[in-house]
């Protein structure tokens, strides 16, 4: 199963996780979000260059885990927010894909993927976020069906993430598990034999403040997760 971690911003943080062979990072441009990294000229190296030097230097033999060249996919958190804004951030950070968290449907994402592929990007990945709690919640998905690549399916805040709800998606379009995972849910996530669940992801529970992720801590859920 994939990885994927939200909310970094700091580039040697960005360095010593990438190091842990990790598959997919977000990056977050939620207007409200302590993460949020401010709009800023294109290669100014907030996504910083990892170069091979920079990850033996940041994260050489974290817990066990032996560093890797960086190669993720790199996705753009957005909510709500108006087209424009999203496809100038796809282009200045060379987004390959998007995550819509707010109340987008399915005719906004159309519209964003045929301004973005292929005159600024050949293809673009789109990631609707869905909150669920109950198997009612479900029936949210059916409407993303042929529209959005994936769903990330997160239970509502201050609740318990939905195990059952999850064991009965049923749907078409894969879907990466997200919301309030915390390091002791591996057990739980290698559980999981939908074939469309793609990844997990990683975020706050894994944090030393908002926007730093421990790359320890990531080590560590990798090898419960072996």
């Amino acid at each position: 199963m994939k990885i994927m971690l939200s909310g970094m911003r700091e580039p040697e943080n960005i360095s010593a996780l990438a190091a842990l062979n990790i598959d997919i990072m977000a990056f977050s441009f939620k207007k409200d979000d302590p993460r949020l990294i401010k709009m800023i000229s294109s290669r100014a190296g907030i996504i910083p260059d990892f170069s091979e030097d920079r990850l033996k230097k940041a994260g050489q033999d974290i817990d066990g885990i032996t560093p890797q060249k960086a190669d993720f996919t790199k996705v753009g958190i957005f909510a709500d927010d108006m087209p424009q804004n999203i496809v100038t951030r796809i282009y200045n950070y060379d987004l390959n894909a998007v995550w819509l968290d707010g109340s987008e449907n399915s005719v906004m994402i159309d519209n964003l993927r045929r301004t973005v592929v292929p005159d600024i990007k050949p293809q673009l990945t789109v990631i609707k976020a869905i909150t669920i709690a109950n198997d009612h919640d479900l029936c949210q998905c059916s409407q993303y069906e042929g529209h959005a690549d994936i769903l990330l399916l997160k239970n509502k805040p201050g609740e318990e993430i939905a195990w059952s709800v999850l064991d009965n998606y049923q749907g078409a379009t894969p879907f990466i598990i997200g919301g309030d995972i915390t390091p002791a849910d591996a057990p739980r996530i290698k559980a999981v034999t939908n074939p469309l669940c793609q990844a997990v992801c990683l975020g706050t529970h894994f944090e030393t403040e908002p926007g730093t992720i421990s790359p320890e801590a990531v080590a560590r859920f990798l090898k419960a997760l072996k």
